[in-house]
């Protein structure tokens, strides 16, 4: 099979829902990978999200993308699709700092992690993107760090993170950075209990029902803040991907809804695909 990376920016706030709730302040919870606790978006959430587009823009592909859908009609002989989905890993958290508005956060462990994935659905192609990850990770191996424009006294949240150097072999005008972060330039690389406890806390907004004026049910769920990153892996075992020239559509121009609360504008994702030359 052929596998790509493709990079989620958040360009709204995002609640894809895990269906879990419970007695405490926060009643819908987001996804989040059951071993490391991270915010994720699970596999059937991304293939649905697309599946809609498709249905919606790209109606021809649908069935060799995506399988048959059996909804109504139980008898239908069912095609399994060409393409397997993944679920779609953290990348980066913006945090709100005392300069510029808010800084991309990260961690050692994702950056390797993610380093680990490339070179295990892209191999040899992906080197050099991999050594760029390392290198990052590496920045922030003895304490959280920020690259970027040196900035007096900043403080992310409850971290002073200390001024470091972009690696040799990086700016922020790489293209590898600017895919994966932006072109701000604003990244900080944190310990992992320090990311771990930036993700334990997301924001939440109280959501409320109202029935002629009158609030009928008011409940508080949790979201993944904007500017949030994401990668997810799709494979395929077409030679050519029909995901791309689809998304690239006029009416799509790379953004799928995910998650819900799509009519008051959660959710809205910029797609990416990976460049690994």
């Amino acid at each position: 099979m052929t596998t790509d990376i493709w990079i989620l920016r958040a360009l709204t706030n995002l609640h894809a829902g895990s269906g879990d709730a419970d007695f405490g302040i926060v009643d819908k919870h987001v996804q989040r990978d059951p071993v490391t606790g991270m915010p994720t978006i699970f596999a059937s959430s991304i293939k649905g999200a697309l599946r809609q587009v498709f249905d919606l823009y790209s109606k021809g592909s649908t069935e060799n993308i995506f399988g048959s859908d059996n909804r109504g009609n139980s008898n239908k002989s069912l095609k399994q699709g060409t393409y397997t989905f993944h679920n779609a890993k953290l990348l980066a958290l913006p945090v709100r700092s005392t300069q510029n508005f808010y800084y991309l956060a990260t961690c050692s462990e994702i950056l390797e992690e993610m380093a680990e994935d490339l070179s295990r659905y892209l191999g040899d192609k992906a080197d050099n993107v991999c050594n760029n990850l390392k290198s990052l990770a590496g920045a922030g191996q003895n304490g959280p760090v920020y690259l970027g424009t040196l900035v007096s006294g900043l403080q992310l949240e409850d971290i002073r993170p200390k001024a470091a150097a972009w690696p040799e072999n990086l700016s922020k005008n790489d293209t590898t950075i600017k895919m994966l972060f932006g072109s701000s330039g604003r990244l900080a690389v944190v310990p992992g209990e320090k990311f771990a406890e930036l993700v334990s806390a997301l924001p939440t907004v109280a959501r409320n029902h109202l029935d002629n004026g009158i609030s009928t049910n008011l409940w508080y769920e949790e979201i993944v803040p904007r500017e949030s990153r994401f990668y997810v892996p799709i494979s395929r075992t077409a030679s050519i991907d029909q995901i791309e020239p689809g998304l690239l559509k006029d009416e799509i121009k790379s953004i799928v809804q995910i998650g819900g609360n799509a009519t008051v504008g959660y959710g809205q994702c910029e797609w990416n695909k990976l460049e690994t030359i």
